[in-house]
C-alpha cells in the first residue's frame, strides 16, 4: 500500500494546485489579463502533472500485478478507468479534457466559466483520491457490516441447533444400546482407565528411578555407535596417497575429451562444405549461391568465436577453410564451370579437414590409453580413491571400443559420438573422485568433532541420575569421555591427512563406546532388579498387574462377539482389542526387563487400540424399537433443515459484494448432509462424530466472518476518521475567518461609545456564523462519542459550548462584545480546533504506517460489552496525551488567570469573568471526570491522593 500512497499523494498536491488557482483570479483591472494567464499556465502544469500520475499508475501495473498485489492491482486498475471515464458533472469530458477546457476557457478571457469548470476538477480528484486510498463509502460499509453481522448471528443460531442436535443423537445412542453393549462399554471404559493410570505410574517410576533418562541415554548411545562405525569403515578405506594417482590421470582424460571435440567439430565442418559443394553443383545456371555463401561464413564466425575462447588450434583452420569457400562461391557468380570449380576446391578443403579429425581422433585415443594405464594401476584398490578409478577406467575402456575402426567383414563403424559420451563419463568420475578424495580428511574430521561433542554430552547427561548401580553408571562415563577424547585426537589426524592414525583413533573410540553400552545394561538391569525387589517388599508386581490387564483385554474381546454388534463394528472392536492384549503383553516383558521407555511406549499403543476398540463397540449398536428409529428420523429430518439452511447463508454471503469466500460453509453442509445420512441408516455415534464435525466448521466460519467484519470496521473508521478530520479543517477555516472578522470590527470601534449599526450588523453576522460553527462542532461531538472516543467528544463539546459563548457575546444580549475577552475565548477554541487536528492527523498517519507494516490495526482498551470490542477509532494513549494536554493548558491559563486578577472580588465581579472562571474549573473537574473513565475501562487502580496534593 505504500505505492499507493505514494501515488495518493501525487493526486492530493494536484488537489491543492486546483483549489489555490481558482482563488488569484479576483485582482484588480489592470492586471487580470496578466494574472489569467499566469493561472492559465498553472492550469496546463496541473493537467501534465494528472498526466504523468497516469504514466507513473501505468507503469506500476505490471510490476504489482507480477508481485501478487491484488488489492493494490485492482486499485490502480480503478483509478485508470476513472481517469477515462467520461463525467457528466465535468460536462461528458474526462478530467484532463476538463482541465484542457478550464485552460482555454481562462485564455478566452471567460474565467467564471474556468472557475466554475476548475470547481469541478477538484471534486473529481477528491474522487479519485478516495479510490487510490481505498476509502469506501461509510453507508455501503455499514450495509456491508450489518450483512456480515446478519449472517453471523444466523450461524451462530445453527451452531447452538447443531449443537443440540448432537446432545440428543448421544442420548438416543444412550437409549439405543442394549444391556450387552452398555456392558461391554463400560468394561472398556474401565479397562481404558485402568490401563492410563498404570502407564502413568510406569511413568513417575522411570522418572523417579532415571530409568527413562537411562534408555534414552542408551539409545543415544546406539545411534553413536553406528555412526562411529561408519566414520571407522570410512577412515580405514582411506588413502589420502591415492589423489595423486586420480590427479594424474586427470590431464589425459581432458586431453582425450578435447581431441574428441575437436575432431567433432572438424567432421561437422567438414559436411557443411561437401553439402555447399553438391549445392553448387546441383544449382540452376540462374539460381544465387548467396544464402550457401552466407551459411559458410556464419559458420566461419562461429569457430573463429570458438578458437578464442577454447584456445582449439584447429578452429582457426576451420574458420580458414569455410571462409575461403564462401568466398569461392560468391565469386563463381553464375558462370557453370567456375561453380563446378568451386565445388571441386570445397571438396578438397573438407577432406582436409576429416583428415584433422582423424589425426585428433588417433589423439584422442591415444589419451585414453595413457589415462587408463594410470587408472588400472588403482582400480583394485577397495578405497574410495579405487572406486572412482575403477569407474573412469570401465567408461574410457568402453570409450576406446567404440572409437576403433570395425574389424575386417564387419558391419559396424566407428561411433565417435558414443566414445566422446563415454569420456565424458570418465572425466565426470575422475572429478567427483579427486574432490571427494580432497574433502575426505575436512569431512571425517568435522564428523569426528560432532561426535566427540556428542559423547561429552552424553557424559554430562549420566550425571546425577539416581541409579542404584552408580560403580557402572561412572564406568559408563569414563568410557564416554575415553571415546570423546579418541574421536578428538581421529579429528586432528584426519584434519592433517592422516588416515592411518586417524583410523586407529576411531576404533578406540568405538571400543570404549561399546564398553560403555555395556556398562549403561548392567546398570540398567540393575535398577531392574532394584525395583524389583521394592515391588516385592510392597506386595504389589506392576508388569503382572500387565499381564493381568492382557488377560481381561482378551477375555473383552470374546465378550464383543457376544454384544451381537453390527459385523463391521464387531471385526473393527475384535482388531484393537487383539492389538491392545499383544501391546499389554509387550509392556509387561519390558516392565520385567526394565527397559521403562519400551514399556511406556508398548502402554500408550495399548490406551490407543481401546480408545478404537471402544469408538466400534459404540458405533456397533443402533436404534432398533419403533419409537429410537422414529426418533432418529426426526432428528435427520432437523439434520437436513440445517443443511439447508447452511446452503442459503452459503449464498447469501457469495452474494455480499466484495464477499470473501467461505468454503467452510459448504463443507459445514455437506458434513450436516452425510450426519442426516448416518441418522437415516441409524449409525449414531457416525451422525454424532458428523455432528461434531458440522459444529467445528460452522463456528469455523463464524470467526472468518467476525474477521471479515473487524476489516469493514477498520474501513469505516478510517473513512469516518478521514470525514472528521475534513470537518475539522474546515471548522478551523471558518472560525479563523470570523476571528479576522471580529478583529477588523473591533479595530474601528470606539472604546468608549456603542458600536455602530453597520458594525451591530456585522456583528451579528459573526456570531451567527460562530453559531453555526458551534452547531457543527456538536453534531461532530456526537458522532464521535457513538465510537466511544472520550477526550475527543469532549473537546469537541467544549467548543461547541464556547462558540455559543461567543455567539451570546457577541450578539444583542451580549451587548456586541468583540474586545480582547472574546478574542481569547476565540482564541482557545482555535487552539482546541488545532490540537483536534493535529491528533487527527497523527491517527492517520498511525493507521498508514501501520498497514504498510502489515498491521492488523489497533486493540481496543478494554470494555465490558460488544460493543467496546470493535476497533476504537482512536487508540486510547492518543486520548490520554490529548487529556494531558488539557490539563496542562487549564492549569496553565488559571495561573494566568491569578496574574490578572490578583484581587477578584466575586461578590462584586464582572458575570463574564465569573463565567470564565467558572468554565475553567469546570474543565478541570470534566478532565478528572474523564481520567477516572480511562482507568476504570483500562482496568487500572489509581491510589486516592489528598486533597491538598498536588494537581500536576
Amino acid at each position: 500500500m505504500r505505492v499507493i500512497g505514494r501515488i495518493a499523494a501525487a493526486v492530493l498536491a494536484a488537489v491543492a494546485v486546483a483549489a489555490v488557482a481558482p482563488g488569484a483570479a479576483a485582482q484588480d483591472d489592470e492586471a487580470l489579463g496578466r494574472e489569467l494567464a499566469r493561472i492559465a499556465e498553472e492550469q496546463d502544469l496541473l493537467r501534465r502533472q494528472v498526466q504523468r500520475l497516469r504514466q507513473t499508475m501505468e507503469v506500476l501495473l505490471p510490476r504489482l500485478e507480477a508481485e501478487g498485489r491484488v488489492t493494490a492491482l485492482e486499485l490502480l486498475r480503478e483509478g485508470l478507468g476513472f481517469l477515462d471515464e467520461r463525467n457528466e458533472e465535468l460536462g461528458a469530458l474526462t478530467l484532463e479534457e476538463a482541465m484542457e477546457q478550464a485552460r482555454i476557457d481562462l485564455e478566452a478571457g471567460q474565467p467564471v466559466r474556468s472557475l466554475e469548470q476548475q470547481e469541478q476538477v477538484v471534486q473529481a480528484l477528491v474522487r479519485l483520491l478516495a479510490i487510490l486510498e481505498n476509502r469506501s463509502d461509510l453507508e455501503s460499509l455499514e450495509q456491508a457490516t450489518e450483512q456480515l453481522r446478519a449472517i453471523r448471528e444466523a450461524l451462530s443460531a445453527l451452531a447452538d441447533r447443531e449443537a443440540d442436535l448432537r446432545d440428543e443423537t448421544g442420548g438416543l445412542r444412550e437409549a439405543s444400546r442394549s444391556e450387552a453393549q452398555s456392558e461391554l462399554d463400560q468394561r472398556l471404559s474401565a479397562l481404558l482407565d485402568r490401563q492410563r493410570a498404570l502407564l502413568g505410574e510406569t511413568e513417575e517410576r522411570g522418572r523417579e528411578s532415571g530409568s527413562l533418562s537411562l534408555e534414552e541415554v542408551e539409545h543415544l548411545l546406539a545411534q553413536l555407535l553406528a555412526r562411529q562405525e561408519t566414520d571407522r569403515a570410512v577412515l580405514e578405506s582411506w588413502d589420502p596417497g591415492e589423489l595423486a594417482g586420480l590427479e594424474e590421470a586427470r590431464p589425459d582424460v581432458e586431453r582425450a575429451r578435447g581431441a574428441g571435440m575437436s575432431a567433432d567439430r572438424l567432421r561437422a565442418a567438414a559436411r557443411k562444405l561437401r553439402a555447399a559443394a553438391d549445392a553448387a553443383r546441383r544449382a540452376r545456371a540462374d539460381e544465387d549461391l548467396q544464402p550457401v555463401a552466407s551459411g559458410l561464413e556464419t559458420a566461419a564466425e562461429l569457430e573463429e568465436r570458438h578458437g578464442r575462447v577454447s584456445g582449439d588450434e584447429r578452429a582457426e583452420a576451420t574458420a580458414r577453410a569455410l571462409r575461403e569457400s564462401a568466398s569461392d562461391l560468391r565469386e563463381a557468380g553464375e558462370d557453370p564451370d567456375r561453380r563446378e570449380a568451386a565445388a571441386a576446391a570445397l571438396d578438397e578443403r573438407a577432406a582436409e579437414l576429416e583428415r584433422l579429425a582423424r589425426e585428433e581422433d588417433a589423439a584422442a585415443q591415444a589419451a585414453r590409453a595413457a589415462a587408463r594405464e594410470s587408472l588400472d594401476r588403482m582400480a583394485a584398490s577397495t578405497t574410495v580413491a579405487g572406486d572412482a578409478a575403477r569407474e573412469a577406467a570401465e567408461e574410457l575402456e568402453r570409450a576406446m571400443e567404440a572409437a576403433e575402426p570395425a574389424s575386417a567383414g564387419s558391419s559396424e563403424a566407428p561411433d565417435p559420438h558414443e566414445a566422446g559420451s563415454r569420456t565424458d563419463r570418465a572425466a565426470q568420475a575422475l572429478r567427483e573422485g579427486i574432490d571427494e578424495q580432497r574433502a575426505m580428511g575436512p569431512v571425517l574430521a568435522r564428523s569426528q568433532s560432532e561426535q566427540a561433542g556428542e559423547a561429552e554430552r552424553l557424559d554430562r547427561q549420566l550425571e546425577g541420575l539416581p541409579l542404584s548401580d552408580d560403580a557402572e553408571a561412572e564406568r559408563a562415563g569414563a568410557e564416554l569421555e575415553r571415546a570423546a577424547e579418541e574421536m578428538d585426537r581421529a579429528s586432528s589426524e584426519a584434519a592433517e591427512g592422516r588416515a592411518q592414525e586417524a583410523a586407529r583413533a576411531a576404533r578406540s573410540a568405538e571400543e570404549a563406546l561399546r564398553r560403555a553400552q555395556e556398562a549403561l545394561a548392567e546398570a540398567r538391569r540393575a535398577e531392574a532388579g532394584r525395583q524389583a525387589a521394592e515391588d516385592e517388599r510392597s506386595g504389589r508386581d506392576p508388569a503382572e498387574e500387565q499381564r493381568d490387564l492382557a488377560r481381561e483385554a482378551g477375555e473383552q474381546r470374546e465378550a464383543a462377539e457376544r454384544a451381537r454388534l453390527e459385523p463391521e463394528a464387531e471385526q473393527r472392536a475384535g482388531d484393537a482389542m487383539e492389538r491392545a492384549q499383544e501391546a499389554m503383553e509387550s509392556a509387561a516383558e519390558a516392565m520385567e526387563q526394565g527397559r521403562t521407555a519400551s514399556a511406556t511406549a508398548s502402554q500408550r499403543e495399548a490406551v490407543d487400540a481401546l480408545q478404537e476398540a471402544r469408538q466400534a463397540a459404540q458405533g456397533g449398536s443402533r436404534p432398533t424399537e419403533p419409537a429410537d428409529r422414529q426418533r432418529a428420523d426426526e432428528l435427520a429430518r432437523e439434520q437436513e433443515e440445517i443443511r439447508r439452511e447452511l446452503l442459503d447463508l452459503a449464498t447469501r454471503n457469495r452474494e455480499r459484494e466484495g464477499a470473501r469466500p467461505l468454503p467452510g460453509l459448504d463443507e459445514a453442509a455437506e458434513s450436516a448432509a452425510e450426519a442426516a445420512g448416518s441418522l437415516t441408516e441409524g449409525d449414531l455415534p457416525q451422525a454424532e462424530r458428523q455432528e461434531e464435525e458440522t459444529e467445528r466448521k460452522i463456528r469455523d466460519a463464524m470467526e472468518d466472518l467476525a474477521e471479515e467484519e473487524e476489516q469493514y470496521q477498520r474501513l469505516r473508521q478510517e473513512e469516518l476518521l478521514f470525514r472528521i478530520t475534513e470537518e475539522v479543517q474546515g471548522l478551523i477555516a471558518g472560525h479563523q475567518e470570523a476571528m479576522a472578522a471580529t478583529r477588523e470590527v473591533h479595530s474601528g470601534r470606539d472604546a468608549a461609545a456603542r458600536p455602530t449599526r453597520s458594525q451591530r450588523l456585522r456583528l451579528r453576522r459573526i456570531a451567527s456564523e460562530e453559531a453555526a460553527l458551534g452547531a457543527r462542532a456538536g453534531e461532530l461531538a456526537d458522532a464521535i462519542e457513538a465510537e466511544g472516543a472520550l477526550v475527543f467528544t469532549e473537546i469537541l463539546s467544549e467548543i461547541r459550548d464556547d462558540l455559543e459563548r461567543i455567539a451570546e457575546r457577541m450578539d444583542q444580549a451580549g451587548e456586541y462584545q468583540s474586545g480582547e475577552r472574546v478574542q481569547l475565548l476565540q482564541q482557545d477554541v482555535l487552539e482546541a480546533l488545532e490540537w483536534l487536528w493535529e491528533a487527527l492527523q497523527r491517527e492517520q498517519e498511525r493507521r498508514r504506517q501501520e498497514e504498510g507494516q502489515g498491521g492488523g490495526g489497533q486493540q481496543d482498551g478494554g470494555g465490558q460489552n460488544q460493543e467496546a470490542s470493535r476497533p476504537r477509532l482512536v487508540e486510547d494513549f492518543a486520548e490520554l496525551k490529548l487529556l494531558r494536554r488539557m490539563e496542562l493548558e487549564s492549569l496553565n491559563r488559571l495561573r494566568r488567570f491569578r496574574i490578572l486578577y490578583p484581587d477578584l472580588d466575586l461578590e462584586s465581579a464582572d458575570p463574564f469573568l465569573l463565567q470564565d472562571l467558572q468554565r475553567l474549573a469546570e474543565r478541570h473537574e470534566r478532565t478528572s471526570e474523564l481520567f477516572r473513565q480511562f482507568t476504570e475501562r483500562l482496568g487500572i487502580e489509581i491510589p486516592d491522593v489528598d486533597e491538598g496534593g498536588s494537581g500536576d
